[in-house]
């Protein structure tokens, strides 16, 4: 059999630090001026947000909407997974084609679907639906998943600069691969306390081929999936367990027989949490993790991301011509000299604030507008 040939990844745009976004540095007030109005409203909106963990990656969405199935009849959105699997296969097929060392992990048992695309069992979207979003089946978004095991950090990297919502949008794979990243999570960057440590990368794609279905694609590293394999399965006895208490108050079951269940859901907490750590443990991977802190340049939020994997600094800014974090190393040059820049007032901030005013600055159409102009001039705000 001929050996599949390998095409080569190309990094976005978005991420690199030759990139130089259409912001003028002299207008950086002026534009944040102008998104206030929707700066105050989304601050009230996203207060809930202001004590979580965070982190701004390049090429992700300003502006973050909740994923959802376009479809919000059950019967219709279960209809629709068999052409969803066969979609999601191109698309990761065709990201494959650009790795060294990376495959696609075939699941066991009845949900095997078109070479490692599961298929949710249909009980168990009814479950999560009731269960985690007041029987809202919309959003419910991996009824079609797979899982991909990247062999090793640099494939890990090209798989992370793939599946980018920028580089999905320019499509930057095969001609005949249609998808929108509508959620982009890369837990090898950042410790997430939410999800039990876990170290993965999440992506859920909007499949057109399959009428708009959304379905899921986790990336792990690797060596470590015996030790997620493991998380998974506590994962599994920790829901178990936790509905038994629910079922159990719902009956009036005895006060041993609730403990009892109580006991197995924290055990098996205790085995998922370990298992991620010990998943985690692996010294390419931990140095996968950013530092970042967040200024505001005349009240502009900029990021400067410190990469320990590869060594550098990266400035992140919010682009509202394009809608995207991006870098721009211009803004890493203010923030380390600001003796250079006399007539900028940088001020220390934190994530949160940064990333309300990103997606008040995206969310204000006139401000990226006034950006799309021919490259052989200045953009200048004219709201008129």
């Amino acid at each position: 059999m001929a050996k599949t040939r390998r095409k080569k990844h190309v990094t976005p745009r978005q991420l690199r630090d030759d990139n130089v976004t259409p912001l003028n540095v002299n207008l950086l007030g002026d534009y944040m001026e102008a998104a206030l109005p929707a700066y105050f409203n989304l601050l009230e909106l996203r207060r809930d947000m202001q004590g979580r963990e965070s982190l701004v990656q390049a090429g992700t969405r300003a502006s973050n909407e909740t994923p959802r199935q376009p479809e919000h009849d059950v019967v219709k959105l279960i209809d629709q997974r068999p052409q969803a699997a066969e979609e999601m296969l191109k698309v990761v097929e065709a990201a494959l084609k650009r790795t060294r060392h990376s495959k696609l992990k075939i699941p066991d048992g009845k949900r095997r679907k078109i070479d490692g695309i599961s298929l949710k069992d249909v009980q168990k979207i009814g479950k999560k639906a009731h269960k985690d979003y007041q029987g809202d089946i919309s959003r419910v978004v991996d009824t079609v998943r797979c899982t991909i095991l990247a062999g090793d950090v640099e494939d890990l990297q090209v798989l992370s600069e793939i599946f980018r919502p920028c580089a999905a949008a320019e499509g930057r794979m095969d001609q005949e691969v249609e998808f929108d990243v509508v959620r982009y999570r890369n837990e090898f960057n950042r410790i997430n306390p939410e999800k039990g440590g876990i170290r993965r990368l999440q992506v859920n794609v909007a499949l057109p081929g399959a009428s708009g279905h959304v379905g899921e694609i986790l990336v792990f590293y690797g060596p470590s999936a015996e030790k997620y394999e493991q998380s998974r399965e506590a994962y599994g006895t920790q829901r178990m367990a936790e509905d038994a208490v629910l079922r159990g108050v719902a009956r009036g079951a005895g006060h041993t027989t609730l403990k009892k269940a109580q006991k197995m859901a924290v055990r098996a907490k205790g085995e998922r949490n370990k298992a991620n750590e010990e998943a985690a443990n692996f010294p390419e991977v931990r140095a996968l993790a950013m530092n970042q802190t967040a200024y505001e340049v005349n009240e502009f939020p900029v990021i400067i991301n410190d990469d320990g994997h590869e060594g550098r600094k990266f400035a992140l800014v919010p682009n509202p011509a394009s809608g995207f974090w991006e870098t721009d190393q211009r803004f890493l040059d203010v923030i380390e000299n600001p003796q250079d820049y006399p007539h900028l007032t940088i001020n220390k901030s934190n994530l949160f604030e940064a990333k309300v005013r990103g997606e008040a600055l995206c969310r204000e159409q006139r401000i990226g507008k006034s950006m799309m102009i021919g490259p052989d001039r200045e953009p200048k705000l004219n709201f008129g």
